[in-house]
């Protein structure tokens, strides 16, 4: 019997189709991973995208509100000083 005999051939092609078989299966096993993984990953970018999204809007609101209350600073000031004016120009006319 030589090693290329019909039993030995058979035996070889065998655990060729086994040893692919369990390549097939570990990559199987190997792409659910994956699979499942990227599920994550686009679902946690979709979250991180809408937080992002909701920080942004508060950001734009409070830089709002910061403008308004700024102004609002400003006429406050502007009117005390006015006040201020109007009160010792009024103490400059009283008689003493």
């Amino acid at each position: 019997m030589t090693p290329f005999s019909g039993g030995n051939v058979t035996r070889s092609r065998n655990r060729v189709l086994l040893y692919g078989g369990i390549l097939l299966a570990s990559a199987s096993v190997l792409a659910v991973n994956e699979r499942q993984s990227l599920e994550t990953l686009t679902r946690d970018e979709r979250t991180a995208g809408r937080a992002l999204a909701q920080l942004k809007e508060k950001h734009k609101d409070r830089n709002h509100t910061k403008d308004r209350l700024t102004e609002e600073a400003k006429v406050h000031s502007e009117r005390k000083a006015e006040v201020r004016l109007d009160f010792f120009h009024n103490i400059k006319k009283s008689p003493s």
